[in-house]
């Protein structure tokens, strides 16, 4: 896909809101789409790949490794989710396994562009890592309010 048509799948999701159209378009220019299958591992928990995305089509499942090798259900992410920020932010193994729930279009964005486009249009990535910081935060507040429901 070109970048024109990586911006109109951007702009078609909720997670494009904060965004201006410039600046999707801009954005854009910077991400890669990839298409995968039902079941297919995004990224595997432990790995290394520094890269994040957002969801442009499909669902997918969030999977954290549990006791004996059991994998745990920590969410479910569809069309506008972000995944994979912290890789972009401190550059550490994923915390999780991501694998699709049905075929999935996904607007990835590597850490090597990240860094591109910092040098290119300050303005634009601190607008991205206010964003990813919000979400983030937005994750742990959930997280937290879980954590004391099922300890209460």
């Amino acid at each position: 896909l070109n970048p024109k048509k990586c911006a109109e799948l951007l702009d078609s999701t909720y997670w494009a809101n904060d965004f201006s159209w410039k600046e999707i378009e801009r954005f854009a220019e910077f991400l890669e789409p990839v298409s995968i299958r039902k079941d297919e591992v995004a990224f595997q928990e432990g790995s290394r790949e520094a890269f994040m995305g957002v969801i442009a089509s499909g669902k997918l499942r969030v999977l954290k490794e549990g006791g004996a090798q059991e994998m745990k259900l920590l969410a479910t992410l569809t069309k506008g989710s972000a995944f994979g920020e912290m890789s972009i932010l401190e550059g550490s193994v994923r915390s999780a396994t991501l694998i699709a729930d049905e075929g999935s279009t996904l607007l990835l964005f590597s850490k090597e562009n990240y860094d591109r486009l910092a040098k290119d249009n300050p303005s634009l990535a601190l607008k991205l890592v206010t964003k990813f910081a919000r979400q983030l935060s937005e994750r742990l507040r959930k997280t937290s309010a879980d954590f004391v429901l099922a300890h209460a």
